[in-house]
C-alpha cells in the first residue's frame, strides 16, 4: 500500500547536469523506486536514429555532431510519450528539458495534464570528472546500460552478452561542443528553476553513494506527501534541505 501511495504521489522529476554528470544511471535507480518511467529524449532520439524513421533521418547528424534538436521536434516526441498510460502516475525526465522553452513548454503541458510542476535535481560534478567518465564510457546497444573501459575487461555486457559501444556522441570533439551548449542552453535552466523546487547533489563518488542523496532530497518530499519542495545545499558528509538558489 505504501508503495502505491509513494507511486501516486511522485509527479514528474527533472534531473539536469553536465553530460556524463550520471542522469541516466540516476534516473533508472529512482524510477525503479517511485514505479515510474524513466524517459530519456536523448535515447528516445537514437531510437528513431536506430530504426531510421523520418525524424531518425532528420536529427541524426545533429545528434552526431552534439547538437541540440529543436524544441518543437523534442516537444512533440515527449509530450507523446507522457500521453501514455505508463506515466499516469509521474516519470523521471533525463535529458529534458535542455532549455527554457522546452522548461516552459514542460509546465506548460503537466499543468494542463493535472500535474503539479517537477521537482528539479542538479546533479553537480566538475568538468573534469565528467570528461574522464565520457572517455571511458561504453554502453551496450541492446539494453543501453553503461559501463566504464576500467571496470568490464571483457567489453561485453553483463546482462545479455552484447558486445559494448562507445556512443557517438562521446567523441572528444563532440564532447566540447556538447559543453558549449550545456553553458549557453542548459545552464541558464538554474536560474529559471531557482526558489522552492531546485535541489543540488553531489554527483561524485560511487552511484549507490548519489542515489542516496537522491533519495534523500526527492525521496523525503514524496514519502511525505506534504506537498512542499525543499532544495538541497552540499555540506560535506551530510545531506541539508535548504531553499535553492541560482548557481
Amino acid at each position: 500500500m505504501r508503495d502505491r501511495q509513494r507511486s501516486r504521489r511522485a509527479g514528474a522529476v527533472v534531473l539536469l547536469g553536465l553530460p556524463g554528470s550520471g542522469k541516466g544511471t540516476q534516473a533508472a535507480r529512482l524510477a525503479a523506486a517511485f514505479g515510474v518511467p524513466a524517459l530519456s529524449t536523448g535515447e528516445m532520439l537514437r531510437c528513431e536514429v536506430r530504426d531510421g524513421t523520418p525524424i531518425g533521418q532528420t536529427v541524426r547528424h545533429l545528434i552526431e555532431r552534439g547538437a541540440l534538436v529543436g524544441d518543437d521536434l523534442v516537444g512533440q516526441i515527449l509530450s507523446a510519450r507522457l500521453r501514455h498510460s505508463s506515466c499516469q502516475t509521474g516519470c523521471v525526465l533525463d535529458g529534458y528539458p535542455r532549455t527554457i522553452a522546452q522548461a516552459r513548454f514542460l509546465d506548460r503541458f503537466l499543468r494542463n495534464r493535472g500535474f503539479r510542476l517537477p521537482a528539479v535535481v542538479y546533479l553537480d560534478v566538475n568538468k573534469e570528472e565528467v570528461v574522464a567518465r565520457l572517455s571511458t564510457r561504453l554502453e551496450c546497444p541492446e539494453c543501453r546500460r553503461t559501463y566504464s573501459m576500467t571496470d568490464c575487461g571483457s567489453g561485453l555486457c553483463g546482462s545479455d552478452g552484447a558486445r559494448l559501444i562507445h556512443r557517438a556522441d562521446d567523441d572528444h570533439r563532440v564532447i566540447n561542443e556538447r559543453f558549449r551548449l550545456y553553458e549557453e542552453n542548459t545552464k541558464p535552466l538554474l536560474r529559471y528553476y531557482a526558489g522552492a523546487r531546485l535541489y543540488r547533489i553531489a554527483a561524485t563518488g560511487a552511484p549507490d553513494q548519489v542515489f542516496g542523496r537522491l533519495m534523500e532530497a526527492v525521496g523525503h518530499r514524496y514519502e511525505s506527501g506534504s506537498g512542499s519542495i525543499l532544495a538541497e545545499r552540499r555540506v560535506p558528509g551530510k545531506v541539508i534541505l535548504t531553499p535553492a538558489t541560482a548557481g
